[in-house]
């Protein structure tokens, strides 16, 4: 007999054997049951089976906990428990002086005398915002004025009846407005974003430091407001901007006459920038150049967008970010259980406000083919992987990009020849291939014509040194800074407060997908790795996490001290934050967030040396703060010049009423571009393919009567 293994003494019927067993016996030819050899791979598979299940029981217990938190009215602050235990356990082991919670700043700095001044109006960004129910399908209709976004009820939605949350979280995807039959409005007061999701703190931290200096809801407002909305429908479907002036008004005169201090975070400085010029313009607010001056002593930017992200682009070409590419298997398969990529993208293309934070100002500030990027990254947004001749004939032209999304979660259908024929022009133009900013926004024009046009209606992305022509004075360009200035408010004082020392995604390796449904041609290749910055198919550059640094510095540094986007010498200070974090022994405050220094895009909402300066701001005590860089941003931005007259080929290109218009000048003129061009070819296929169809119908009717 054979030598038996020790681990090996259970018995197994022969037909559940694995290949790899090794049965002997050296005198019969029966099998003994207790000779089997248990191979490593074996061994590998019971323990990812294992770990599978330990993670899904602990994923499981935190869902439940989740789904109760409604029921626990009150709040608890986590940090304060944790640096509790820590300090209990401790006991007199170590010394414990350091461990013990700091006074925030409200409370220290409400000691030395400081004491609210500015009427101040906060301003959320993207997500922020609880969003709640007037009017759904049935499916919702007993969650009225419940929150289907920032709460718990989401989670719960999300797994209990994802077809009802997206069918009532989305806007219609033709005209980014509400779906028929839902009604899906902003939560309003200081709560409708301080916290999202039970205990996670967005504003929650500065209202409550802020209060501790004398504010409350007599001398502080939350502008909370739909962020799905693309900026001009905010004021088309809720009056949000005609709301706020009159909350601004309303602040001043209750409030002794003094100016106000507007605080925008992330996309809610866009809001804030937008606002300034709606204000003054007879196409918007109607209140004269002069409104902003009479009205607001400072406007605070944190980590603001001011020049686009790359991940918005991500978002509507693939429904992807580094958020996702970097999910294990095990989470990327309950991501894609929950909300898959096709879900998402469904989801981020009917929100007209992402398209806003697209990047702005063309290869002259990202750097093109023949010009160097400031920053020192590469020079492209995408990197196309798949060689031409691996292309399959799947369509390239989303099958998202139309009037209608139903059945999104479908197979697309078969190709036609036209499909067949886009396919082979796009894949020799895709394969292989580096995309610039501007080829990267043109791509997205071929992809998705027909939501690009919507999209170049709303926004334009582009770049001008002749602000006086009074084309400008249009809602398209009052988010974008480097085709609108600041306003005509010699007396206020705008601040850029934002992190900087964190990985931030820069660009994007794709590839083709290579699953057999979907409506996703293009996904991030997330097999391209280094080691270091360059990990599950993205570059990572320098910024705060979510916004690159030359968006959250260059207008700050250099842009808004030149005067054609600042012709007014409105005063700017720039006020960098350097990303450290702290353990749960080292941190004083937020433990869970990464200490009192972090300077992540979210988190820094919590930074003590930040909050220091809101309230130095808000309590007209901000003569102490001036420029403070850590970051290489000025260097950058010397980099940039913005007279040079890029060549045709890196010049900006979107779409104004209809035509293809040259936003790297000022006049306007024509440029060719092959959307136009395709487009028109398209036209001819259809109509050829719509004859010879035509008349094959006719010989097949005209053979069938002879037949007969």
């Amino acid at each position: 007999m054979g030598k038996k293994r020790k681990d090996a003494n259970l018995p197994r019927e022969k037909g559940n054997l694995p290949k790899e067993t090794e049965l002997t016996r050296e005198d019969s030819g029966e099998i003994d049951l207790c000779d089997v050899t248990v191979t490593p791979n074996t061994i590998k598979k019971k323990k990812r089976i294992c770990g599978c299940c330990c993670f899904c029981y602990v994923f499981l217990s935190f869902l439940i906990l989740l789904l109760f938190t409604p029921v626990m009215k009150q709040r608890f602050d986590p940090d304060d428990l944790i640096l509790d235990e820590v300090i209990t356990q401790l006991g007199g082991a170590i010394p414990l002086e350091g461990l013990h919670p700091v006074d925030r700043p409200g409370l220290r700095m409400s000691k030395e005398g400081y004491e609210a001044h500015y009427p101040v109006v906060l301003i959320p960004g993207i997500i922020s915002s609880g969003l709640e129910v007037w009017k759904g399908k049935p499916c919702a209709q007993r969650h009225f004025r419940e929150r289907f976004w920032g709460t718990s009820l989401m989670i719960q939605k999300i797994l209990l009846s994802r077809k009802c949350w997206k069918e009532h979280i989305c806007l219609n995807h033709t005209t980014f407005m509400d779906p028929e039959g839902i009604k899906i409005r902003s939560a309003n007061g200081l709560g409708a974003a301080d916290y999202f999701l039970g205990d996670f703190w967005v504003w929650g931290k500065v209202i409550e430091n802020l209060a501790d200096v004398g504010y409350d809801e007599s001398n502080m407002i939350m502008a909370s407001y739909d962020w799905r909305l693309p900026f001009e429908y905010l004021e088309t479907r809720d009056n949000y901007f005609t709301r706020l002036k009159s909350h601004i008004e309303l602040l001043k005169s209750t409030n002794g006459g003094k100016k106000v201090a507007i605080i925008g975070h992330s996309m809610g400085s866009l809001i804030m920038v937008y606002f300034n010029k709606w204000v003054e313009s007879d196409k918007g607010g109607k209140g004269g150049p002069n409104w902003i001056k009479d009205h607001v002593a400072s406007e605070t930017n944190i980590g603001g967008p001011l020049l686009g992200v790359m991940k918005s682009l991500s978002c509507v070409l693939s429904g992807e970010m580094r958020d996702t590419a970097e999910l294990n298997l095990v989470l990327s398969f309950i991501k894609e259980n929950l909300l898959s990529k096709n879900d998402m993208l469904e989801i981020f293309r009917s929100f007209g406000s992402i398209p806003s934070m697209f990047p702005k100002g063309g290869n002259r500030i990202w750097g093109g083919e023949d010009q160097e990027s400031p920053d020192g990254n590469n020079t492209y947004v995408f990197k196309f992987t798949t060689p031409e001749e691996q292309w399959s004939l799947r369509t390239i032209i989303s099958p998202l990009d139309g009037t209608t999304v139903q059945g999104m979660s479908d197979c697309p259908n078969e190709n036609t020849p036209l499909d067949k024929m886009l396919n082979d022009t796009l894949k020799k133009k895709i394969s292989e291939h580096n995309y610039p900013l501007e080829e990267a926004l043109d791509l997205l024009r071929e992809v998705m014509p027909i939501y690009m046009e919507k999209i170049d209606s709303l926004y334009s992305f582009g770049l001008s040194r002749n602000l006086s022509d009074p084309s400008y004075d249009h809602p398209r360009y009052w988010a974008n800074p480097l085709e609108s200035s600041l306003p005509n408010a010699p007396d206020m004082t705008f601040y850029c407060l934002y992190g900087v020392g964190k990985e931030t995604e820069r660009f994007y390796y794709y590839t083709e997908s290579d699953e057999k449904c979907t409506n996703i041609p293009f996904v991030i290749d997330t097999k391209v790795n280094n080691g270091s910055d360059l990990n599950y198919g993205i570059q990572a550059g320098e910024g705060d996490g979510t916004v690159p640094l030359m968006s959250l510095g260059y207008m700050c540094a250099k842009g808004w001290k030149d005067k054609v986007y600042n012709p007014h010498k409105v005063k700017v200070i720039t006020r960098e934050f350097r990303h450290e974090t702290e353990s749960v022994l080292q941190a004083r405050d937020n433990v869970l967030r990464g200490g009192t220094a972090t300077a992540d895009h979210i988190d820094i909402m919590g930074n003590h040396y930040m909050l220091q300066d809101i309230i130095k701001i808000t309590t007209n005590k901000a003569d102490q703060l001036h420029d403070r860089y850590f970051s290489k941003i000025q260097e950058y931005a010397e980099k940039v010049h913005l007279n040079k007259t890029p060549n045709k080929k890196s010049t900006p290109v979107t779409r104004k009423n209809g035509k293809v218009v040259d936003e790297g000048e000022s006049n306007g003129r024509s440029t060719p571009n092959i959307v136009e061009s395709a487009a028109k070819k398209v036209a001819e296929v259809k109509n050829t393919i719509k004859n010879a169809a035509k008349v094959a119908k006719e010989k097949a009717s005209h053979k069938l009567k002879t037949e007969l």
